[in-house]
């Protein structure tokens, strides 16, 4: 089994993030530095991840969570085979304050009972911990409930370019979506360990392991 060293285990079960039993090491960075290639090269490094992201795309396919888009954005309903344009939710979320906050209180219930059904998934785990993987951590006021948190980050202009090129949306877009995250700088200064994701892949490789031996025992 990959434990985690006894120093970094730091919180009891009801003071962790949706109250979980096992550590939980979280995985932040800004929007595009390479959070989900580090996800990829923890798992084949045999940690198991949940991941964010995959769980508010879940959320979103509940009848409940189309009926509520529906209702308050019809915008972003598809005029053809009438699913959720996410690009046109994602525009509205990141340009009107109200927009995000009504999101937000739709979603935020839901995180918990997500969390624990990701985890119930994953069966009997490899190692002693989890890692969690999710982008607004220090955002939302929640580093007190991690064991450890790492942060992945990269310059800003090419946070920048990537956004752009992963999500085909605008050079305005992309900057108002990192207007709504905090600066990297902070970040970083925030993060007990930070993965430098400016290489190329085997770099970032590198970089993970690195975070690995610092945390584990194998």
């Amino acid at each position: 089994m990959i434990s985690l060293k006894s120093e970094f285990i730091r919180l009891q079960s009801k003071d962790r993030i949706y109250a979980t039993a096992i550590p939980v090491v979280g995985i932040t960075g800004g929007v595009a530095s390479g959070k989900s290639s580090v996800v990829k090269i923890l798992r084949g490094e045999g940690i198991p991840v949940i991941e964010g992201d995959q769980m508010v795309k879940a959320m979103y396919r509940q009848e409940e969570s189309y009926a509520f888009i529906k209702k308050n954005f019809p915008f972003a309903i598809k005029g053809g085979d009438g699913s959720i344009s996410f690009p046109a939710l994602r525009d509205e979320f990141f340009s009107n304050g109200e927009s995000k906050r009504k999101i937000d209180e739709f979603l935020a219930p839901k995180f918990a009972e997500f969390f624990h059904l990701y985890l119930q998934s994953l069966g009997t785990l490899p190692s002693n911990f989890i890692v969690y993987e999710y982008p607004i951590i220090f955002e939302q006021g929640l580093a007190g409930k991690f064991d450890f948190i790492a942060g992945v980050f990269i310059e800003e202009e090419l946070q920048i370019k990537r956004l752009i090129s992963r999500d085909f949306c605008s050079e305005k877009v992309a900057k108002s979506i990192l207007r709504h995250q905090l600066p990297s700088k902070q970040k970083r200064d925030l993060c007990e360990l930070v993965l430098d994701n400016s290489g190329m892949i085997d770099a970032l490789r590198t970089e993970v392991k690195r975070l690995l031996r610092h945390l584990c025992i194998y």
